[in-house]
């Protein structure tokens, strides 16, 4: 269970975990955004100076928005987990 910083709250089901990839693969189960059969995999990989690179990739559909709205509103939560996670560990 997840709750974004408006209090509304995403229902989430591990899928896989990788630790050998360091990765791992979640499904959204119940939500209120604007999306449906979503799937989304982050990978944690090296990069330069001992930091590390995330990526975020998902999938889905838009469901009762435009597909611009469904993006926007994912793109949204991404930024925010990802600037969370850079001020966490880069302080």
């Amino acid at each position: 269970l997840l709750t974004l910083w408006n209090g509304a709250t995403l229902t989430e089901k591990l899928v896989s975990n990788n630790n050998a990839l360091r990765s791992y693969t979640y499904a959204i189960t119940s939500s209120p955004l604007p999306v449906a059969d979503y799937m989304s995999t982050i990978t944690v990989s090296p990069a330069a100076d001992g930091k590390s690179t995330v990526t975020w990739r998902s999938s889905f559909d838009a469901d009762g928005a435009t597909d611009e709205e469904a993006i926007s509103t994912i793109s949204g939560i991404y930024d925010a987990g990802l600037n969370s996670l850079d001020k966490h560990f880069n302080k």
